[in-house]
């Protein structure tokens, strides 16, 4: 809600509508996917797969923290002002590093993939209060 003025609830409504599908009705299933498959391969892929892929690298932590950064820039170019997108890209970038620091801690990618899905409750809140509350 702090960022109300910067981001335009009616148009992102409308483009999660039309362009995605995404409508009240379904709400709840996209929810799900995205609280437990989504956040699962997002995981999988960045800081399983890509860091396995890495791991003789100095590089190994930076990388796919960054491309996981630069991948939900495709997702929220249509809804956010510019200024709004960096600062969720920074965040994005320095959550990868904080997601990877934890499973290395664990050797697992549980710790990020929790975390994850708390994250996207956040997100998915807005998708409530979109369709069910306003």
């Amino acid at each position: 809600m702090l960022l109300n003025d910067s981001i335009n609830l009616v148009a992102l409504q409308e483009d999660l509508e039309t362009r995605v599908g995404v409508t009240a009705s379904v709400f709840p299933f996209v929810a799900v996917y995205i609280l437990l498959g989504n956040s699962f391969l997002e995981e999988f892929f960045f800081r399983g797969l890509l860091v396995d892929l890495l791991k003789e690298s100095r590089l190994k932590w930076f990388l796919p923290s960054l491309f996981f950064a630069i991948y939900h820039i495709a997702i929220f170019l249509p809804w956010f002002e510019w200024s709004i997108l960096l600062l969720a890209v920074v965040g994005l970038f320095i959550g990868g590093l904080i997601f990877q620091w934890m499973n290395e801690k664990s050797g697992t990618i549980y710790p990020s993939w929790i975390i994850h899905i708390f994250a996207d409750i956040g997100v998915l809140l807005i998708g409530v209060y979109m369709f069910y509350i306003k």
